[in-house]
């Protein structure tokens, strides 16, 4: 583990230092004139581009960051260009200013992972603007931050280099259902947690799950691997401390559990776009670096935990008095080194704190309020309204 962040370390470390890039594409010049003021004072490289075509040219020599475009262009549609630029830019992310009669579109290409956030416009410029700043902080943060050092000084930490390669990479080309089933089924682990899940209610199911194969169909092939992934870490972490601490590695799966069943259930209520396939693994996720702490800092972790059931502040406040870097950062650079995708990690670092239009963040907020092992947790009070339906819908099903 040490070698492999190390290297990581090393990599990010002699990167030159550079200001993000964000590509802005709307035929309308109107448009682009009104986010050029907007942004006038942001301290970072901003491109204009009314024609689609011209803007993957330029992408196809200059990297960027971020790619914000238009969905209704005369000259290519922002569906088509979304498509072309993640084949050219494929690590670059992606975000539509789209209005709300292109809902449909706005969902299929969130889905299909051509795009990871959304605008309505008119957009609310305060909202905007903090979304495009949430977006070059975690960036800059996963690019130059002493979590890269930190982590590297575990020299033990599991990570998936450590894990059975077949399971993970099975995925890399064309395989069937019954092939990954029957690959699954060699690790009784993986096949209890799987159904395990499949037959919770989040997946809105009434039939008995028994078989793996069953379990991948209800689910989906798409989700499948950020989900054995996060079971692979679950494995190693605890056949990598001792019993007292497995059995608390465990509580924290079962509270992550009955989160992502909580995501599940609202997600089925929720009537904006975004990315479903990410509810379920960003809230099963959000608490990993719980885990870190447990395995690294095993008696202050006990001590934090009796802490937080005798105090009345905030999650964040006490673990600030016990902890050199807070769970939710801690978690999405280790995300972020794992190779999740950058939605997942994005979610978990802000979890807690300011959803700057996420509608993902909120869902999963909300999935922690509704799940109250930690009743002072911390989240954007752009959720407290919503917090007495979703608890009357959610738990009345």
């Amino acid at each position: 583990m040490i070698e492999q962040l190390e290297n990581i370390a090393e990599a990010k470390a002699t990167k030159i230092k550079r200001l993000s890039s964000i590509i802005f594409i709307d035929d309308e010049e109107a448009i682009l004139s009104a986010i050029k003021s907007l942004l006038r004072k942001e301290k970072f490289n901003k491109y204009y581009f009314t024609s689609p075509k011209e803007a993957l040219g330029f992408i196809s020599v200059h990297h960027v960051d971020l790619i914000v475009t238009d969905l209704l262009m005369k000259e290519m549609s922002g569906e088509q260009f979304l498509r072309l630029a993640q084949s050219i830019e494929p690590k670059a992310m992606k975000m539509i200013l789209s209005a709300y009669e292109e809902k449909s579109v706005v969902l299929e290409l969130l889905r299909r992972g051509y795009a990871q956030f959304y605008l309505l416009k008119p957009w609310d410029d305060e909202e905007f603007v903090n979304i495009l700043k949430n977006f070059m902080e975690l960036h800059n943060e996963l690019e130059q931050n002493n979590l890269i050092t930190y982590l590297s000084s575990l020299s033990d930490l599991p990570n998936p280099s450590t894990f059975d390669t077949g399971l993970l990479d099975m995925f890399s080309g064309e395989i069937t259902i019954n092939q990954i089933a029957q690959h699954i089924e060699k690790y009784p682990f993986f096949v209890t947690k799987l159904i395990q899940i499949a037959n919770s209610v989040s997946f809105g199911t009434y039939r008995a799950i028994t078989s793996v194969r069953d379990a991948i169909m209800l689910m989906g092939i798409e989700p499948l691997k950020e989900l054995l992934l996060s079971l692979s870490i679950l494995n190693k972490f605890q056949n990598s401390v001792n019993k007292e601490c497995s059995f608390m590695m465990n509580d924290i799966w079962e509270r992550s559990l009955k989160r992502g069943i909580y995501a599940k259930k609202i997600s089925l209520l929720w009537d904006k776009p975004f990315n479903r396939d990410i509810v379920f693994i960003s809230s099963l996720v959000s608490d990993i670096g719980f885990f870190v702490w447990l395995y690294t800092e095993p008696e202050k972790y006990k001590e934090f935990l009796i802490k937080m059931k005798a105090d009345e502040r905030t999650l964040q406040s006490v673990e600030n008095e016990y902890f050199k870097y807070p769970h939710h950062k801690l978690g999405a650079t280790l995300l972020e080194l794992w190779n999740f995708p950058f939605e997942v990690v994005n979610v978990v670092r802000n979890h807690h704190g300011n959803s700057v239009g996420n509608e993902v963040i909120k869902i999963v907020q909300l999935s922690e309020v509704l799940e109250g092992s930690f009743p002072n947790i911390q989240h954007d009070s752009a959720i407290d309204n919503l917090i007495p339906y979703y608890k009357e819908k959610v738990n009345n099903e």
